[in-house]
């Protein structure tokens, strides 16, 4: 049976994770490449919220999932990758690292929202998570900067997914 990498594209508050989480109570035993997932435990553990760790935790985070990765590649463990990976830099970087080892790369791409009601909503969830905010300049630069994915990065397969208002 041949590995699988799922990797998540998509804004904050899109529903990546909410998908990640349906995903992981389907197969636990699936690693989960988040560097959201350490920074929240190691501010939960230091009394902090998301915003205050980030900037002492995304290094060490990074770097801790990296070399968790590596040992998921070696043993050929299915992994799913939450992040925004909004560039086809970023996604460039990240089917790199499984370029001749045998996995299936696939995307699941969450679709920005479009209607005024959607993008209403989508400001509704990412108001909703005390102590994890986004800079305003900052979103502007992601929104911006959110390149659909393509077959031809290197995506065995994409999933579409849309925004839902819910």
């Amino acid at each position: 049976m041949t590995a699988t990498c799922k990797v998540m594209v998509g804004l904050p508050a899109s529903g990546k994770t909410t998908r990640v989480d349906r995903y992981l109570a389907q197969d636990p035993g699936v690693f989960l490449y988040s560097t959201d997932q350490y920074i929240t435990s190691h501010a939960d553990m230091n009394g902090m919220t998301y915003d205050q760790a980030f900037s002492d935790f995304i290094a060490p985070a990074t770097l801790h999932m990296n070399d968790k990765l590596n040992l998921a590649i070696f043993s050929k463990q299915n992994i799913i990758w939450d992040q925004t990976n909004l560039s086809v830099k970023k996604r460039r970087g990240i089917l790199q690292k499984f370029k001749n080892t045998g996995y299936e790369v696939s995307c699941e791409c969450f679709m920005p929202p479009e209607s005024i009601e959607d993008i209403a909503a989508w400001n509704l969830r990412l108001a909703s998570r005390p102590g994890k905010t986004i800079p305003d300049h900052i979103m502007k630069s992601m929104v911006k900067s959110y390149v659909i994915p393509s077959l031809e990065e290197g995506f065995d397969t994409i999933q579409w997914t849309y925004f839902q208002n819910d």
